[in-house]
């Protein structure tokens, strides 16, 4: 199977922001900022500063934020690159005075997390620009596939990503993925979305020893937990990462409507405990990815989103030590501790599971 030419992956946002930090200044034509969400926190305001630095000096510099994710800074981060040759723009903004517009486009979201480096380097993963401690995975690729990201962008940019190319013979949604799925899972078309949910499917069903799966959002469509519970009980190592704690509330509660019936098939579900658990993995057999993509509906029908396969089999070694590592620091979930959750949270969950096409 043909490789990046170089690839690195990153278990800490520090770490990972340590390098974007150190590559910026590196940069000689063009740099590509993609992200949900936008803080001028400390990270934010020296982030600002290399870039405003990089367009001084002659660098491309474009950044696109979500008009959602970054509502309360966008406009801010906009004025700190006014009077530089960088250029900003918001995806999906938020118009108050048009209900129209608000109504259309406040379900579409882009919650990528890319930065691009002279169209040959990629840094990819679940990482907004914002400081906490929330456990984030990333990854650092060189490669001809880079393009793939590039193309992303560019179509983002312009406004050309869409959700309406439904107009092919449904035939073509039961084929596998485009050969370039195997190194960049892109879904700016519903064709692109639908094909990456058929290859989970796929890859769940033939799957031969493990099934590893790590979100922070996991509200699963039914076809995808009959094909885990089926893997269970064939044999298969399925085990689900989910944090105890999350930034929305509720998300935890929701998740949990989906336990029982996991674990009745043998499915081991493990709670994150010393925080919010951002990363999203995928680990089935000798396959993994990392990026921004739930296991939830929006990421499926609604957001931009970006996966990146990991080839080297050094790195899915240490994907593999970090998960378990994870998965120690995590409580087991039992039939039992289900069955004891309070009453007004399953009540909840079960009220929240109405809206689950929109979270």
């Amino acid at each position: 199977m043909e490789q990046w030419d170089s690839e690195r992956i990153f278990f800490s946002s520090r770490e990972f922001f340590d390098h974007i930090l150190h590559a910026i200044p590196l940069a000689q034509k063009t740099i590509d900022v993609e992200t949900y969400i936008f803080e001028l926190d400390g990270l934010g305001v020296r982030i600002v500063e290399e870039l405003r630095r990089a367009a001084q000096r002659g660098v491309a510099v474009r950044i696109m934020l979500d008009g959602v994710g970054s509502l309360q800074t966008a406009d801010d981060v906009a004025a700190r690159f006014r009077g530089t040759t960088a250029a900003v723009k918001i995806y999906h903004p938020v118009r108050w005075w048009s209900f129209f517009a608000f109504a259309r486009n406040l379900n579409r979201r882009n919650h990528r997390k890319i930065w691009l480096f002279d169209s040959r380097t990629a840094y990819a993963g679940s990482m907004n620009i914002a400081q906490n401690d929330w456990t984030d995975y990333g990854i650092r690729v060189e490669g001809k596939w880079v393009a793939l990201l590039g193309q992303a962008f560019e179509k983002s940019w312009l406004g050309h990503a869409r959700w309406k190319k439904l107009a092919r013979p449904s035939s073509l949604w039961r084929r596998a993925p485009y050969q370039k799925g195997k190194w960049i899972r892109l879904n700016d078309t519903l064709l692109k979305r639908r094909r990456n949910y058929n290859l989970l499917l796929r890859q769940s069903n033939t799957a031969s020893h493990r099934i590893w799966l790590a979100s922070p959002y996991f509200v699963p469509r039914l076809g995808l937990v009959r094909a885990l519970c089926a893997a269970a009980r064939r044999g298969v190592d399925v085990r689900i990462l989910v944090p105890k704690n999350a930034d929305v509330f509720f998300m935890p509660w929701l998740a949990s409507t989906y336990f029982l019936v996991l674990l009745n098939a043998g499915v081991k579900i493990f709670e994150y405990l010393p925080g919010f658990f951002h990363a999203k993995v995928q680990m089935i057999d000798d396959w993994a990815s990392v990026g921004s993509a739930n296991l939830n509906y929006r990421s499926l029908l609604h957001d931009l989103e970006a996966d990146v396969v990991v080839i080297h089999p050094a790195n899915r070694r240490l994907l593999e030590a970090e998960l378990e590592r994870s998965l120690a620091d995590s409580r087991p979930v039992t039939q039992e501790s289900v069955k004891e959750t309070p009453w007004f949270k399953k009540i909840a969950s079960r009220l929240f599971l109405i809206f689950k096409r929109i979270l």
